[in-house]
């Protein structure tokens, strides 16, 4: 009886959702040879490196309970059998309810929970933990899911088959191999590794782009200033850290905002960014089931034609994708401030049903139904709020983005449903998709990735559509009215002086001369990219040629290379140097940012997640590819046994 064996690496969300589509496959592929499903991940099962259980309660996910799943459900438009599970909010339910086994922390979290709260991250890792032992114990009898708690280090084709070395210099012997990794390691950059080298020749302090929750903050002294920058995610989780993780803590003041009461530990968190303020707060929706929004421009048809000409025509981002986005968002935009004005939506409605964007027929009608510019959905002025701005001191830009909190917390405590940019941050979440498949897989130019996707859009997307829970910034705006957190400015100039043996920071738009700290922390995620990774497995792939970088066509004749994992369009195999795809072995998440857009998202119920479409194809790939293996095994000792 044959025996198949695969490696799933990364035991992370990605990893757990892979293994519960290979179970629900083997059932309804009607394989019945013995299935051994290697999970291998140096962090503890499920949770993986970023949901691990032990990491402060106070790092929040970005995302609420009850978009949070692993399983597929009714939505999902998969080959691949439907097998329904909890969503995270549905499992903190039966935790509440004392249905299953909890630690105390996570039992009095779930105790609290609603449908739109955000989970904090050890909470996701338990979860993702608890739904893969119910995978476990639903697998089929003839599959077995053994974990591996250590790092992959090597990987060899061999024979047809697959060799993955571990850190015990063990080897795993596969029939196929899934790259379920998130985030990977990769060098430093140049400036970061000259950075490094002179912190440490002048003792002074700089941390590279990482994880914040994984870097040591005992070395950022109390009291004295510390540069963060970067203010995005991360920052917001470097705030927390040195601030009520060092005992500070928030109370309500008699107005309903939040007051800060120091506990003397904490830096002088000195915050800057190329943009100059932080990413919006989340349009957050306090319903527990949020239907995914229905494109009216961006429609199916629209997608299908824009692929239908990828590879084939140097598809310009700005000039043909973004103004249907624009034409999108402007939609629900004008439709949520005019809603009391049933006439106007109508008129505004059939004004873009009519036109292209950017005709002077849209324009007039904008001109007639909303006067006031101030009222306008103005892409440049929210990706650039402070261009032609100056500012004499820090003070005063500090205040000014204090305004700019306050506003932001209001309008999201108004909600999508009334607020206008809150309405255009919710479909923008959705709208990725239609985006992510139009520009994916080659389909735009490679200078328009470069320049309109990587360098631009990404930024802004993320700024609108994947900004923090409304309670930090809250939070951001009452430290900064206690003086902790000062903002520099836009367009950061960071330095070392050797005389003086500091960093300074400064701003072009600020008149007040540069600041100086002794620690300096770039506050943001390095960029994944398999052309520098320091990861022992997909380091070695490359230097095997058993992978290679996403490139892209461009018109100048020399393509845009990216850093992600290229791999094919239909079942996610991963490719070889010499441009053949592996038969078994693939990769989805991460790794293949930039093949696939915006891929690192988890699954979401409800709403036919791409993540789970495309884990399902992957499953179905690799046990159709073992199927034929054993088939032809079975067919060849029959004609022997004949022929002897």
């Amino acid at each position: 009886m044959p025996k198949t064996d695969l490696v799933v690496v990364g035991a992370g969300p990605r990893g757990v959702i892979t293994v519960e589509r290979l179970c629900a496959n083997v059932i309804d592929l009607d394989i019945t040879d013995p299935v051994t499903v290697h999970l291998v991940d140096p962090y503890p099962a499920g949770g993986g490196r970023i949901w691990n259980t032990d990491q402060p309660r106070s790092l929040l996910m970005n995302t609420v309970a009850s978009d949070i799943t692993v399983f597929t459900d009714s939505t999902v438009q998969c080959e691949g059998p439907i097998v329904p599970g909890p969503s995270h909010y549905e499992w903190a339910m039966s935790v509440a309810r004392g249905e299953e086994t909890a630690t105390a922390l996570t039992i009095a979290e779930a105790a609290q929970m609603v449908p739109w709260s955000y989970p904090s991250r050890p909470m996701q890792g338990e979860y993702l933990r608890s739904a893969l032992r119910q995978i476990i114990d639903r697998a089929p009898h003839n599959v077995q899911i053994v974990e591996h708690t250590t790092t992959a280090t090597s990987f060899e084709e061999h024979d047809g088959r697959y060799l993955v070395g571990l850190l015990d210099q063990s080897v795993l012997t596969a029939d196929a191999v899934v790259l379920a990794v998130g985030h990977f390691e990769t060098a430093l950059s140049p400036r970061a590794t000259a950075l490094l080298d002179t912190a440490r020749r002048l003792k002074l302090v700089y941390v590279p782009p990482g994880n914040a929750g994984e870097v040591d903050l005992n070395q950022v002294p109390d009291h004295n200033p510390v540069i963060l920058n970067g203010l995005g995610l991360n920052f917001f989780d470097y705030v927390t850290l040195l601030t009520t993780g060092r005992g500070g803590r928030f109370v309500q003041n008699h107005s309903g905002g939040l007051r800060y009461h120091p506990s003397g530990r904490e830096p002088i968190i000195l915050a800057a960014s190329r943009r100059g303020v932080p990413y919006l707060a989340r349009a957050e929706h306090q319903t527990a089931n949020v239907a995914r929004y229905q494109p009216r421009y961006l429609t199916t048809e629209v997608v299908q034609s824009f692929r239908r000409r990828a590879q084939s025509s140097a598809i310009d981002f700005r000039t043909e994708v973004w103004p249907l986005v624009e034409k999108e968002t402007a939609w629900v935009y004008y439709k949520t401030l005019l809603a009391e004005n049933p006439t106007a939506v109508s008129q505004l409605t059939l004004c873009l049903d009519q036109f292209h964007w950017g005709t002077p027929e849209i324009s007039d009608t904008l001109d007639r139904l909303v006067p006031s510019l101030h009222d306008r959905l103005d892409w440049r002025t929210i990706d650039r709020p402070t261009d032609s701005l100056h500012f004499h001191t820090r003070a005063t830009y500090t205040q000014w983005v204090e305004a700019k909190l306050d506003a932001d917390y209001r309008a999201s405590e108004q909600g999508p449903i009334t607020h206008a940019l809150k309405a255009v941050g919710a479909i923008m979440r959705d709208l990725r998709d239609e985006v992510r498949q139009i520009i994916s897989h080659q389909g735009i130019s490679g200078e328009s990735y470069r320049d309109h996707i990587d360098n631009w859009f990404s930024g802004l997307n993320n700024l609108i559509a994947s900004g923090p829970p409304r309670s930090r910034i809250a939070e951001l705006s009452a430290l900064s009215r206690a003086g902790i957190v000062i903002f520099t400015g836009p367009n950061p100039t960071i330095s070392v002086d050797e005389s003086a043996r500091h960093f300074t920071i400064g701003s072009p738009a600020v008149a007040e001369s540069s600041a100086t700290a002794h620690v300096l922390i770039d506050a943001f995620l390095p960029k994944n990219d398999i052309r520098s990774t320091t990861d022992p497995l997909l380091d070695s792939m490359v230097k095997s040629g058993n992978c290679r970088p996403h490139i892209i066509p461009t018109a100048a004749g020399e393509p845009y290379e990216t850093g992600g994992i290229d791999v094919d369009d239909q079942r996610f195999r991963v490719i070889r140097a010499d441009g053949t795809p592996h038969l078994a072995v693939h990769s989805y998440g991460p790794p293949i940012e930039s093949v696939q857009w915006v891929t690192a998202i988890g699954a979401r119920p409800g709403v036919n997640s791409r993540t789970l479409l495309q884990a399902d194809s992957i499953a179905r790939s690799i046990l159709e590819h073992v199927a034929s293996l054993s088939t032809h095994t079975r067919f060849a000792v029959d004609t022997v046994s004949v022929a002897s």
